[in-house]
């Protein structure tokens, strides 16, 4: 989980975060998994960096928006109230979503 975290929040030629990859994910894990919201949680933080988030087909996440799967709608409205550079000032880390198996 941690190395799939960083993958996602590493910079790339092309946008990582599709909504695609939302749907899939959202499909595949259970309701209010740590997965879900880490992958929500990277959406919101990074809407509007073209470079982060694929905004081409905003048809397709306007799909993944409205979907009521895990809140993301309530959390990406109140994160679009924000600017792009205040919902970047926590640092998203890997341990506040995943807990390590010991």
């Amino acid at each position: 989980m941690s190395r799939l975290f960083a993958a996602l929040s590493r910079k790339s030629e092309r946008p990582q975060l599709t909504p695609d990859l939302c749907k899939s994910v959202w499909r595949n894990t259970e309701d209010s998994g740590e997965i879900d919201r880490a992958l929500a949680d990277m959406v919101v933080r990074n809407w509007g960096d073209a470079a982060i988030v694929d905004q081409a087909g905003l048809s397709e996440w306007v799909e993944v928006i409205e979907d009521e799967h895990s809140g993301f709608t309530e959390k990406f409205i109140a994160g679009a109230l924000l600017s792009l550079e205040k919902r970047r000032e926590k640092v998203l880390v890997a341990e506040d979503y995943f807990e390590s198996e010991v």
